[in-house]
């Protein structure tokens, strides 16, 4: 969420142009849209879904609920340390996607 976020979310209110659902990068950010949605007197999840990632202790606590997915920080952060390592020692290498998939 950036500070013009709130008034972006507004707009899209106003102009009748919220989408179905919601992709939030973490629950903090998922929290922060459902307090701005709740201002404005949408429902979650009546008015649209929100889904986010972390599974955090947040979301659990969070009322209404939304769907959230577990991300293991700890792997994740040892491929983006490893990937960061590789590029700054080969800089003219090709850019990378890399996916986390969940079992």
């Amino acid at each position: 969420m950036t500070e013009q976020s709130p008034e972006k979310i507004k707009s899209l209110i106003t102009q009748k142009k919220l989408p179905s659902a919601f992709i939030c990068n973490n629950d903090f950010t998922a929290i922060e849209l459902m307090n701005i949605l709740f201002e404005n007197h949408i429902k979650v999840p009546n008015n649209l879904s929100i889904v986010s990632s972390g599974n955090t202790e947040m979301s659990k606590l969070s009322n209404p609920k939304f769907t959230t997915f577990d991300l293991n920080i700890e792997y994740a952060s040892e491929v983006v340390v490893s990937t960061l390592m590789k590029r700054m020692d080969q800089q003219d290498k090709p850019y990378e996607n890399i996916a986390i998939l969940l079992n």
